[in-house]
C-alpha cells in the first residue's frame, strides 16, 4: 500500500497513458496499471494497494484498489540535472524529470505530429523524447512540428520510461511540456545572429 500525489492521471484523454496513472512520493514513481479512470487529475492525492512488480524493467503496481486522499492538489516538480544521473531508471524511473537540450533528430508521423526527437546536452549525453499517438496538448493537438526541429533548443518533460525495446525514454504527458527554447538575447541581428549586419543596421 503507497500513497503520493498523481503526476501522469486520467482526467484529460488527451494526457493520459492507456489504463495507467503514475504516483509519485519524495522516495521515487511508479507506474499503477491497471487503472480504470475515474477522472483523476494530476497533483491528486491518493492511496493505492496492489502487488509490486516489474514490466520492462519499469517498477510497476498492480492495482488491487484505490481511493483519492483529503488534501490539496500537489503538483511535483520535475528532477532537473546532470543527465548521467537524471537519466538513471534505477533511481529515477517512473518519476516525473525535466531536460533541456539541443535537438539533433526528429521524427513525425505520416500525417505530420511529432513522435518523438533526440536531444543532446553540452557534455553530448543524449535522452529520448517520446510522444505517444494519442498524446496532445491541454486541447488535444499535437502540432509540436511546427517549432521542434535540429539544432534547436528544446526543453521537455516527462516520465522517465523504458520502452518495449529496452530503451530509456522520457515518455511525455502532455505535448505543452515539450517546448522550443529561443537563444538569449545578444549583441546581433536577431534574425540571422550576425554581428556585421546588426551593426550596419544601427550605422544607417
Amino acid at each position: 500500500r503507497v500513497q503520493g500525489y498523481v503526476t501522469a492521471g486520467t482526467s484529460n484523454p488527451y494526457n493520459t497513458f492507456p489504463e495507467t496513472l503514475y504516483l509519485q512520493d519524495d522516495t521515487g514513481g511508479v507506474a499503477v496499471i491497471p487503472f480504470p479512470g475515474g477522472e483523476i487529475q494530476p497533483g491528486t492525492p491518493i492511496e493505492v494497494t496492489g502487488y509490486a512488480g516489474t514490466k520492462n524493467g519499469n517498477r510497476i503496481l498492480k492495482l488491487s484498489s484505490w481511493k483519492v486522499l483529503e488534501g490539496n492538489l500537489y503538483q511535483y516538480p520535475p528532477l532537473e540535472g546532470n543527465w548521467d544521473s537524471l537519466l538513471d531508471t534505477a533511481s529515477n524511473g517512473s518519476r516525473l524529470i525535466q531536460v533541456e537540450g539541443i535537438c539533433r533528430e526528429i521524427h513525425c508521423r505520416e500525417d505530420d505530429t511529432l513522435a518523438g526527437c533526440l536531444l543532446e546536452d553540452t557534455h553530448g549525453n543524449t535522452a529520448v523524447i517520446q510522444i505517444e499517438d494519442h498524446i496532445g496538448g491541454s486541447d488535444g493537438n499535437n502540432d509540436l512540428h511546427r517549432t521542434i526541429r535540429s539544432y534547436r533548443t528544446v526543453r521537455a518533460i516527462g516520465l522517465l520510461h523504458i520502452d518495449d525495446y529496452g530503451n530509456t525514454v522520457i515518455r511525455v504527458r502532455n505535448c505543452d511540456e515539450v517546448v522550443y527554447v529561443p537563444p538569449k538575447a545578444d549583441p546581433t541581428n536577431p534574425k540571422t545572429g550576425d554581428l556585421l549586419a546588426f551593426l550596419i543596421l544601427i550605422l544607417n
